[in-house]
């Protein structure tokens, strides 16, 4: 679980740099079938509290996490050879 906050904290660090990405943020389908209704409905909390824009019809998600997970990916591993 602490690995998918991660990347959230990341991912939302990402939407406020990049404007366009907080209206397409959370558009996951697989993962969020793949997770439990629990760890779901806590994602959702945190996304909630951090007041993100949440368009999250689940049957539509897809697209845009296939293009986000790379560049979070890159970007941590960006910053992990900065270090």
């Amino acid at each position: 679980m602490s690995l998918i906050k991660a990347i959230l904290k990341i991912i939302l660090l990402l939407a406020l740099k990049i404007p366009t990405l907080k209206i397409k943020l959370i558009q996951v389908k697989k993962t969020m079938q793949a997770m439990t209704i629990r760890a779901r409905t806590r994602i959702l909390a945190i996304l909630k509290t951090k007041q993100v824009l949440l368009f999250l019809k689940l049957h539509r998600l897809n697209k845009v996490m296939q293009q986000i997970i790379p560049l979070v990916v890159l970007r941590v591993v960006r910053l992990r050879n900065l270090f």
